[in-house]
Order: structure tokens, then sequence, then C-alpha cells
């Protein structure tokens, strides 16, 4: 709040200038499920051939289907890494990151992988299972101005003969957007 004066000729007046009340942000529940193929990425730095070149890149792609309507439902993409480099042992899970984008043809929301996320190897090598937390972006183009959230992902994937992951996940959490 201040307070402004204007001198228009022999008058003073006097306006008060108050700031628009904070917008409450709203919580919105969500869950859902994908299907999705990680398309391996060799480039550079990511060979993806541990331990000579430990790091494997891949492009996320697929469909997402969101329960409760906030979200719809859509296509995701993504990329993710698993950093091989302090792997030294079978079965050791592999620290990943990466970023996670749904995009129902109106809007997006963009979820990180947090710090400190991994994937870990079954008894069968060629499929990971994937316990995540993902933390919700900000950004101009998210739906129905969502601002932040945490959503929880889990999902099993199969490495195929080309070496790309496939398979479907569950997640669920909370998106928070300004009304």
């Amino acid at each position: 709040m201040g307070i402004r004066t204007w001198l228009g000729g022999s008058t003073l007046a006097l306006f008060l200038v108050v700031a628009p009340a904070a917008l409450a942000s709203t919580d919105h529940a969500v869950s859902g499920t994908s299907s999705m193929k990680y398309t391996l990425t060799v480039f550079g730095g990511f060979g993806c051939n541990p331990p000579s070149e430990p790091l494997c890149r891949y492009r996320i792609t697929g469909t997402y289907a969101e329960d409760s309507g906030y979200m719809g439902s859509g296509r995701m993409k993504g990329r993710i890494i698993l950093d091989y480099t302090n792997v030294t042992e079978a079965g050791q899970c592999v620290p990943t990151k990466g970023v996670l984008k749904f995009d129902n043809g109106g809007g997006w929301v963009r979820a990180a992988l947090a710090k400190g996320q991994v994937s870990c190897p079954q008894p069968d090598p060629d499929l990971l299972d994937q316990s995540w937390s993902l933390t919700v972006k900000p950004g101009a183009g998210n739906m129905a101005a969502v601002t932040s959230g945490l959503l929880t992902w889990t999902s099993t994937v199969a490495r195929d003969a080309s070496g790309n992951l496939l398979g479907d996940a569950a997640w669920s959490g909370t998106l928070v957007s300004v009304p």
C-alpha cells in the first residue's frame, strides 16, 4: 500500500494505491498411468557402453492418462540419463536424472527427477525398476497455471535388443496452481 499525490493546477489530489490481495494457490491431487519407450541416444560422451562409456541417455516418448481429469490425457516426452560411472557390481542401482513432460495439447506439466533418484536392476539385468520423486517446474506453457508440485513415479522397464527401454508407469501426487 502506498500514498501518491498529484498536483494539478491549484488542486492537490491524494490517491491511495492498494496492492491486490495475493492469490491463494490451489492443490490438485492427480494420478495416472503412462506407456512409454525410452530410445537410446548415443552421441558425444553418451556411449552407453560401461565401464568405458558410462553415460546412457534416453529420449522418452509415449502417452499418458490422468484419472481425475485435471491433466486429461495426451503425449509425454522427456529425457533421462543413467550414469554407470560408480556402478561397480551387478545388481547395483544406477543414478538417474532427467525431465518428463506431460502435454495434453492445451498445455503441459514439466517435472524433473529430484536429486538422488536411481533405476535398479531386477535379477534380470534387462529389467529396471524405477521409483522416482519428481519435482514439478513452473513455466509459461504450464496447464492451468501450474506453479509447482510433487509426483511419485513407479515403473518397470525392459531393455529390448536395440538397447531401448519399454514399459508402463503409474504416478500420483499433487500439482499446485494459482487460480
